[in-house]
């Protein structure tokens, strides 16, 4: 019988450069332990995936976002509700999709079907999921604060997972900062079961994960998957100019001023070293708190950041 891995990516898109060559390193050495198993990936671009990793089966996130709605029937009726009594309910809307899938299958549909909205059946993806020998979480930087919306259903996806036996690993993450009240209860009920969780750092996440009870030896400290890539492809001799990559969002804690403040070392290390500067988009993503490609567009702005630093 073939063995199935699913893969929960940095990003649905495949825009985020840095998650992209996270999932192609974590699907190269799947593919190097286990030659015959079918690699399946979370996506919301199958074509843009198969472009990057040609060699895994795309799974639909429609599917997998319908499953985890399944979490939150009465979402609308949360905000309307005491604190203390919308935080009972909603734990028994998830011990009900835990235990009773079909039940909360049959919800997601009728609710889908009320407000005129086709979904994919969410047992199409659950069954995919459940029926894996193993769930892979590839790098990402999402598990804290400014991404809790949606590292709270990522830890629930783990979380069934693990109950219903399937091994949970995490490769390239960036955790915390964590504290969010109902992040923190999450991060701490799950994240020690993983098997494994391989760190792109040590200094801030690895203490994290220590104070959320997570066994030191299920952790292991790797630095960044991409950094592989980048050795593989390393031309013959060393280039003579230095890429600057900036990101300017809200959550990164960052705006134009930046650049005022980095202008002029830039340009001193650049001259110390008789270089030049050259920039290197990361995020290609086309949501608002991206900057790559908000207005101006991407060639414009990338030419915007080398005038800057010029």
């Amino acid at each position: 019988m073939t063995k199935c891995i699913v893969v929960e990516p940095g990003s649905y898109g495949c825009h985020n450069m840095g998650d992209v060559a996270m999932m192609q390193v974590a699907v190269s050495r799947l593919n190097e332990l286990w030659p015959d198993a079918e690699i399946a990936v979370v996506t919301g671009c199958p074509d843009r995936l198969l472009r990057f990793c040609p060699s895994v089966a795309p799974l639909s996130s429609e599917a997998h976002n319908a499953w985890l709605s399944g979490r939150s029937l009465l979402s609308a009726i949360h905000n309307g509700l005491p604190p203390g009594v919308s935080d009972v309910l909603r734990r028994l809307e998830r011990l009900l999709w835990l235990r009773s899938p079909s039940v909360t299958d049959l919800g997601v549909c009728l609710k889908a079907r009320m407000l005129r909205r086709p979904v994919p059946s969410p047992s199409s993806f659950r069954k995919r999921l459940l029926g894996a020998n193993l769930l892979v979480v590839s790098g990402a930087g999402m598990i804290n604060d400014a991404f809790a919306d949606s590292a709270i259903p990522l830890l629930d996806e783990l979380d069934a997972a693990m109950r219903a036996g399937i091994p949970v690993v995490a490769f390239g993450q960036g955790i915390g900062p964590i504290a969010d009240p109902a992040l923190l209860a999450q991060a701490r009920a799950v994240l020690p079961r993983l098997e494994l969780i391989a760190l792109r750092e040590r200094y801030a996440g690895l203490p994290l994960l220590e104070s959320l009870g997570v066994p030191r030896d299920r952790i292991v400290f790797t630095g960044d998957d991409a950094l592989e890539l980048a050795y593989d492809r390393r031309p013959p001799s060393i280039g003579s100019r230095i890429g600057v990559n900036l990101r300017l969002a809200g959550y990164a804690g960052t705006s134009d001023g930046i650049f005022g403040m980095l202008r002029e070392p830039l340009r001193s290390a650049a001259k110390a070293l008789k270089s030049s500067l050259v920039s290197l988009p990361i995020s290609l993503c086309p949501s608002a708190s991206c900057w790559i490609l908000r207005s101006p567009p991407l060639a414009q702005r990338s030419r915007a950041l080398r005038t800057s630093f010029a």
